[in-house]
């Protein structure tokens, strides 16, 4: 007797059937097989053999297994990979490229076809992910050996890129290299697994050094022992290792070469790539340069005997050494007459001065960050918050104060976006109350509330454009709002606000409040909808722009302009739905035990006297609603239909219902008309592409029943790859 296990993965259903021998109830558990995958009829496996999964959605492949070894069959029989393999692992077929197939044999890993040709040799323990690099994708590959697990690299089409010897392996680089260790050394190889830079460093960073006009500049900065060296990507020792530490390079376009700082006995100077000494090393610290073309060189700041001074390359001066600290120049981008600015220190007060040493800001501060760029709004802003008497402000580059210093803090500056631009907000604290300015320097938001948080609306946006963004306020445990021009557009006085919801149709956005067990609506502009006197206040998107209230137990309807346009008079009401019909907007609703169902001007259009109208779906051509426990719908036409010699129904789908009579399933229209034959043991909803599945028991057939899909026509057609997540 020979028992097939079968795993269906889309539903996990499980499936024993025997071949050849009676088949044992107890043993059967089937939900459906997927019809892609049935073998042919009268199809036999071989005696011994069993299924062991099923991918015929994905790849025609079905593995199989002798006990000992696995194979794999397509969905006609046909052999496609021979039992010769200790485990074939399926997972990795569509997430590796070219559709490779993970096999093991002998205890060790390797890649096949479905020609079953080895792509990637069986020789290996183990792979890593693997990643785009270099000329295509690659796998990191694991070989265990005496002195531990060992990585290498090699292409997905096979092709060799490193052995596996290393202790680790990186990804190829855009030189075209990568970083390898081993026996706690560094060192740099090719794709030919060709050592370029020697492995002998205890560190090693790899950089591609670009500047426009020039040459890519590709070195790596290596270390030994606790000195550092710049070796360039043939291996040579381009600067000694024998610095304390060492920056990355800086293009000087006037002297035409590249410029590193370097440290030695926590001294600073400069060399060139050649390694040659350019600044010498007596500084107590040098900013790295930078060019500005509009004045022809690169200039650095630097320190020496606490005093400090801007200065070119050659080492001449640019700005005396006049000050007892100097930031590092930063370019102006805001309209200015000044090309860069420097923040500085002398008598222990700060200041800010220009290229030409020109105050810009007075030396008589407590403090001055370095300055920081912004885009907000498309305006571009360059701001530094500074300080004095223990009090905060924010300052632009050309020194004028965007932010009056009369603050207990200055919360750094955070970006939103709203209305199509990105915004930058500061939030600032005066004791314990918080407000908040935008980067023009306008109060947005008065600096008298507990607490600020920043509402990002967007998760039911049509497009990037309607985005927009409030900040919620809290003052004594009310809330409130305002927008980002300052308008408060909802008073804090509500216990909740609800998230913003957008108006269907429209470029309003709507937001339901509490206060004191009584609910309101508000728009994002701040008009009032719906007044808050209500009790309840039902779901407020709709194209429909009717939103159910309550008042007391009572249940009405009123317009987005808050006008009451349906009395508050029913005890129990839903939300109005449109079914496929521009004009057939429905609600149920209940008066006393009766229930009917209603339009939006209020007209009936179910009369009361029913005890229960459930909507089993809504948004399509008709509704299903049971009623006094028998079935009926109404149609698209406004008609209810009875329903009532049907013991089930499914949900609308596609315009067409699927219903069970007297045992058997078949579908009715839109017009309660039965439209596909009564005839199946199944029927499933026609949910896409104008298919559904259905079933007809077969006690011939090895699983115990016939699947297959049809259209609304109810003619069988194939099924569909594409068809695999929603039949």
């Amino acid at each position: 007797m020979n028992i097939a296990v079968i795993t269906i993965k889309k539903q996990l259903a499980t499936a024993i059937l025997l071949i050849g021998g009676a088949i044992n109830a107890q043993a059967l558990s089937i939900e459906y097989l997927d019809p892609l995958c049935e073998l042919p009829e009268g199809y036999q496996l071989p005696d011994g053999i069993v299924l062991v999964n099923e991918r015929c959605a994905e790849e025609d492949f079905i593995l199989i297994t002798n006990g000992a070894k696995k194979g794999a069959i397509d969905s006609k029989g046909n052999t496609v990979i021979p039992l010769e393999y200790d485990d074939i692992n399926t997972d990795y077929i569509r997430s590796m490229p070219n559709h490779l197939i993970r096999v093991q044999k002998d205890g060790k890993i390797g890649y096949i076809n479905h020609q079953n040709e080895v792509i990637i040799p069986i020789e290996f323990d183990g792979f890593e992910e693997y990643q785009r690099g270099g000329d295509g994708s690659i796998l990191f590959t694991l070989k265990s050996t005496k002195d531990g697990m060992k990585k290498g690299l090699i292409y997905a089409d096979g092709k060799p890129i490193a052995d596996s010897i290393y202790d680790e392996i990186g990804n190829i680089n855009d030189a075209g290299l990568i970083r390898v260790k081993l026996d706690n050394k560094y060192g740099l190889i090719n794709t030919h697994d060709k050592v370029m830079i020697p492995i002998v460093y205890d560190m090693l960073i790899f950089n591609d050094h670009q500047s426009e006009g020039v040459d890519n500049f590709n070195i790596a900065l290596v270390g030994i022992g606790d000195k550092q060296g710049v070796v360039n990507d043939k291996g040579e020792i381009i600067i000694d290792i024998k610095y304390d530490s060492i920056s990355w390079f800086n293009w000087d376009n006037k002297t035409k070469q590249w410029l590193a700082n370097v440290k030695k006995d926590d001294k600073y100077g400069v060399v060139n790539q050649n390694g040659d000494l350019v600044i010498p090393i007596e500084y107590d610290y040098i900013s790295p340069f930078q060019y500005f073309a509009e004045l022809g060189r690169s200039l650095a700041t630097v320190n020496k005997d606490g005093r400090s001074g801007l200065i070119d390359p050659n080492s001449r001066i640019f700005l005396p050494f006049d000050f007892q600290d100097m930031g590092e120049p930063r370019r102006v981008v805001i309209k200015s007459d000044n090309l860069f600015i420097a923040r500085v220190i002398k008598n222990n007060k700060f200041g800010v001065i220009n290229e030409k040493g020109e105050l810009v800001v007075p030396i008589n501060y407590d403090g001055i960050s370095e300055f920081i760029s912004h885009n907000s709004g498309g305006f571009t802003a360059q701001v530094a918050e500074i300080k004095k008497d223990n009090k905060y402000g924010l300052i632009d580059a050309n020194g004028s104060i965007v932010i009056p210093i009369i603050y207990d803090e200055i919360i750094r500056g955070y970006k939103v976006f709203s209305d199509r631009f990105d915004h930058i907000l500061y939030e600032v604290r005066d004791q314990q109350k918080f407000g908040s300015y935008n980067i023009h320097g306008e109060l947005i938001v008065p600096v008298k509330y507990d607490n600020l948080e920043r509402i990002y609306v967007s998760d039911k946006a049509p497009d990037y454009n309607t985005i927009f963004t409030i900040i919620k306020v809290t003052n004594k445990g009310k809330y409130g709002a305002y927008n980002l021009q300052g308008v408060p557009i909802i008073p804090a006085k509500y216990d909740t606000i609800d998230e913003f919801e957008r108006l269907d149709g429209s470029e309003s956005w709507l937001v339901k409040v509490k206060a004191q067990d009584k609910y309101g609506v508000y728009d994002n502009n701040g008009n009032v909808i719906v007044p808050d006197n209500y009790d309840d206040i039902g779901r407020v998107t709709s194209a429909l722009g009717v939103i159910k209230v309550k008042s007391g137990d009572k249940y009405g309807y009123v317009d987005i302009n808050g006008k009451l346009l349906i009395p508050v008079e029913f005890d129990q009401a839903s939300d109005f739905e449109l079914y496929n019909n521009p004009d057939l907007w429905l609600a149920v609703v209940r008066k006393q035990d009766n229930y009917g169902v209603i339009n939006n001007s209020g007209d009936v259009i179910i009369p009361f006297g029913h005890n229960k109208i459930i909507p089993l779906h809504l948004n399509e051509e008709i509704i299903n609603l049971n009623t006094n426990d028998n079935y009926a719908f109404l149609n698209s036409e406004g008609v209810l239909v009875d329903l009532s010699e049907y013991e089930t129904i499914r949900p609308i789908r596609e315009g067409l219902l699927a219903a069970n009579k007297e045992g058997k399933w078949g579908y009715l229209d839109s017009k309660g008309d039965e439209v596909i034959e009564f005839k199946y043991d199944q029927a499933g909803e026609f949910i896409y592409s104008g298919k559904a599945r259905v079933e007809i028991i077969n006690d011939s057939s090895y699983h115990g029943y016939d699947s297959f899909i049809i259209n609304k026509k109810g003619e069988k057609v194939d099924w569909e790859p594409s068809d695999w997540p929603y039949l």
